[in-house]
Formats: structure tokens, C-alpha cells, sequence
């Protein structure tokens, strides 16, 4: 019994030692590494982005595009995000990609709802956001796009013209751009 008091009495005395000196181990480490970040040209990025100017040159609302996308990534399926945050008060109606979903080398349209109204002749500015993620990685950019509103007015009706259905003088019958079809 005695023994196992000395061995219990060493062992507790051994661990209060462990309590009351560090042990070498450590909480905080740094280190100076590298990191080389560049701009790559858009057939080299991981997305590759071409944007375009718009014209649309009819009243109503209209589908344009005004870019595409590509997925340059080597073997990651992105998902596509694009909005605007510039629609109030604008004549584009919402910002969109043609499909969510891009498999690697495939592109997609960015497209956007535009309402022009006649006589208009502006351009606009739109910041189009875009996100792309995949499993492990997220690219997102913000780009400008120009869309143009160039819609001429209506031609004005001649108020002088006549039907010429109507008699040209009241009491004669009306002249007829066609003859009577013969019944027998």
C-alpha cells in the first residue's frame, strides 16, 4: 500500500510540474510567404467576359444581349448570377443570363429587358454584376454596359386623307377598290 502512495504522491507531483512549466508548444506562428495575383487577359481568366453595346430602336419592351460569359475553368460547372442594381428609374427592366449552369469552355448571353418609349433617343449606363461559383471557387466582377434607346417618333396621320369607301360627294356611291363579284 505504501508503494502505491509513493507511485500516486511521484505522479501527482510529476503532473504539477507539467502545469506549473510550459511544455514548448506554442499558440501564435507567422510566416512570410509569397503571393503572385495578376490580371489575366479575358481568354486566359478563369471567366471570360465580352460585354456589348445595345441598341434597341422600337418601342415596348425588348430582349437584348449586352455580353456573354465563358467558363474557362479546366473541369468546374459554374453557377451564374447576374443582376443590376441600376434598374429604378432606368429603361432596363432586369439584367439575366440565358442559362444558370455553365460547364467548362461552354458561354452563356447576358441579356437584358429594356423598355423604350417612342421618341426616346438616350444611352444609359448599367452596372451589371456577375458572381460565378463552383465547388470551391467564386469569381465575381462588375461591368458597365451601354444600352441605347433610339426610338423614332410615330409618323403622324394625315387628317386630309379620305376612306375611299366614303362618296367623295354626299348623294354619290361610294367607289369601291374592287368590282362586284357577279351573281348568277
Amino acid at each position: 500500500m505504501k508503494r502505491r502512495k509513493m507511485i500516486g504522491l511521484g505522479l501527482m507531483a510529476g503532473s504539477a510540474g507539467f502545469v506549473a512549466f510550459p511544455t514548448g508548444s506554442y499558440s501564435t506562428t507567422s510566416a512570410d510567404r509569397g503571393a503572385a495575383i495578376a490580371v489575366a487577359d479575358n481568354s486566359n481568366a478563369y471567366l471570360e467576359l465580352e460585354t456589348d453595346e445595345a441598341r434597341v430602336t422600337s418601342a415596348g419592351e425588348t430582349a437584348v444581349s449586352v455580353g456573354s460569359i465563358t467558363n474557362n475553368f479546366v473541369d468546374e460547372v459554374m453557377t451564374v448570377d447576374i443582376w443590376s442594381t441600376d434598374v429604378a428609374d432606368s429603361v432596363v427592366q432586369e439584367v439575366y443570363p440565358s442559362t444558370r449552369w455553365l460547364k467548362p469552355g461552354k458561354s452563356t448571353d447576358i441579356n437584358a429587358t429594356v423598355r423604350c418609349e417612342s421618341g426616346t433617343q438616350e444611352v444609359e449606363l448599367v452596372s451589371v454584376d456577375i458572381e460565378a461559383s463552383g465547388s470551391d471557387t467564386e469569381v465575381s466582377t462588375t461591368e458597365t454596359v451601354e444600352i441605347t434607346c433610339d426610338v423614332p417618333e410615330p409618323p403622324e396621320s394625315d387628317d386630309s386623307s379620305t376612306d375611299s369607301n366614303e362618296p367623295s360627294e354626299p348623294g354619290e356611291p361610294p367607289e369601291f377598290p374592287f368590282p362586284f363579284p357577279l351573281h348568277r
